[in-house]
């Protein structure tokens, strides 16, 4: 076997560690060794991430329940169960849940590292600066 070799990873459907809020980490950077991260996203009525773009990753997005408003500063597109979203890597966009219903959300951030981001804000939020 080569040094490189990375066993496969089995996650089921109700698997993963809670990073922060409603963000659960399906695969980790860790495991596909920086190659990609997987996580899952809960949004309520009106959550979602407000227009942002990686300098690191491309972003792609997949729902899986409920309906998701996907868009940039000039577009916006309505996804439903299946439907999927490519953020290239330094391209603004915007993903948010417009509807009642609850949508969950499947997020390939490539390369890896976007679960570490979040690592690092659930524990300064456990930890704020003290002054």
């Amino acid at each position: 076997m080569s040094e490189s070799f990375m066993p496969i990873s089995v996650v089921l459907p109700e698997e993963g560690t809670t990073l922060i809020g409603d963000i659960r980490c399906k695969i980790s950077s860790a495991a596909t060794n920086n190659q990609c991260t997987v996580l899952e996203v809960t949004l309520l009525a009106g959550q979602g991430a407000v227009l942002h773009q990686h300098e690191v990753e491309m972003e792609i997005l997949l729902v899986q329940a409920g309906r998701c408003t996907v868009g940039d500063e000039r577009n916006k597109w309505l996804l439903e169960v299946g439907g999927i979203a490519h953020f290239p890597q330094n391209t603004r966009h915007f993903f948010r849940n417009d509807h009642p219903e609850t949508c969950v959300l499947l997020i390939t951030a490539i390369p890896g590292g976007l679960d570490r981001f979040f690592e690092a804000l659930a524990a300064q939020a456990e930890n704020p600066a003290q002054d």
